[in-house]
């Protein structure tokens, strides 16, 4: 389930990641002419155990993927789920696999992580 202020926090993060004049660009010493479009932003996930415990899991997810897509880049590569027979479990395997090794091989885009601050408020965008 995305977290309620989800999409507003990718929007934020791609459109920072444009302005050849947010501190994010100026801090990492980004020109305008090196910006890339973005593939890809991955979320942080909220978890929990079997216990009941509660997990912050920075970077990766346990059966979910917390990723905001360009669509741009998704047809570019024809990156897809898969359809027919079979196709309704795992679907997300074999997209994930082409858009990582897209994202690999593609020198013009860049991906993006959510910004996660260890002990401050979660930061997550999906439970």
């Amino acid at each position: 389930m995305l977290a309620a202020n989800a999409c507003d926090r990718y929007l934020s993060i791609i459109e920072g990641s444009q302005d050849p004049e947010s501190e994010a660009n100026k801090a990492q010493g980004i020109a305008a002419e090196d910006i890339k479009p973005v593939a890809c932003v991955h979320g942080l996930v909220y978890s929990f155990d079997t216990k009941g415990y509660e997990h912050n899991i920075p970077g990766h997810s346990i059966w979910v993927q917390s990723r905001c897509y360009n669509r741009d880049f998704i047809e570019k590569y024809d990156i897809h789920c898969p359809t027919g027979k079979n196709s309704r479990q795992g679907e997300d395997y074999p997209f994930i696999r082409k858009l990582d090794y897209a994202i690999a091989h593609a020198q013009d885009w860049q991906v993006l992580q959510v910004p996660y601050e260890q002990g401050g408020d979660c930061q997550c965008t999906a439970y």
